[in-house]
């Protein structure tokens, strides 16, 4: 396929420590390059530990088609003091609530379209809704007391009536029944979210099926629409 870009990838660890970097691969005549070489994109915020998604197009007519954005949502801005030492290899310092957007067609991030979540979370998951084409975002850990904690909090970034940038950040009242990191998120049909698994902060050791629901045993549907959730589900 002459000319399609097929993988984006932002931000990161590295050897010289967090990242803001973003590199875009292309398929030419079955030829994948890396479109920038050296010269990357750069976000404002270096992160990891984020959540990106390649959203839907806006709302227009497909004779005029807008560009296609990548979402680029949260993360750890600094590594752990505890550096690579067990599990502080996965965890980080100084969450982000900044969401940036790269615009996949013009290949740059364009200025005034950051925006900035009401909680700072990293190591959570965002997926985009299949009808109003929202963000939704999902727990995840977040600074809380001596250290991080494991949240339970969803937030939506919301397109303008038009359909399109720049996009709301949106507070749900309602949170998930469980507190969850590392989850995962799967439309279901096309109003409803499901978010499946993760860790809930506590014991990775802990059996499923005891008295007290466990993250990592459960799932739970979200109709992001109504504002409502149905609960856990095992």
């Amino acid at each position: 396929i002459v000319g399609e870009p097929v993988r984006t990838t932002a931000s990161g660890r590295t050897d010289a420590g967090v990242t803001n970097t973003l590199e875009f691969f292309e398929l030419r005549d079955n030829v994948l390059t890396n479109r920038f070489g050296n010269d990357m994109p750069r976000m404002e915020t270096g992160r990891f530990g984020h959540a990106a998604v390649l959203m839907e197009q806006d709302f227009a007519s497909v004779e005029n088609p807008p560009p296609v954005h990548l979402a680029i949502a949260g993360g750890f801005t600094a590594q752990h003091p505890d550096g690579d030492a067990g599990m502080a290899l996965l965890l980080g310092a100084n969450p982000t609530g900044s969401v940036e957007f790269y615009d996949t067609w013009n290949l740059r991030f364009p200025s005034g379209y950051t925006r900035n979540l009401n909680q700072p979370r990293a190591h959570f998951d965002m997926v985009e809704t299949s009808i109003t084409r929202d963000l939704l975002v999902f727990g995840g850990l977040v600074e809380g007391g001596s250290g991080l904690r494991v949240d339970a909090s969803v937030e939506r970034l919301l397109r303008s009536t038009e359909g399109g940038f720049p996009l709301s950040v949106d507070q749900f009242q309602d949170t998930l029944a469980l507190g969850r990191a590392y989850a995962g998120t799967t439309r279901v049909g096309t109003h409803n979210v499901m978010v499946i698994g993760g860790w809930g902060g506590g014991s990775s050791s802990a059996p499923c099926g005891g008295e007290t629901p466990l993250a990592g045993c459960t799932s739970e549907i979200a109709n992001p629409g109504e504002r409502f959730f149905l609960g856990y589900l095992y």
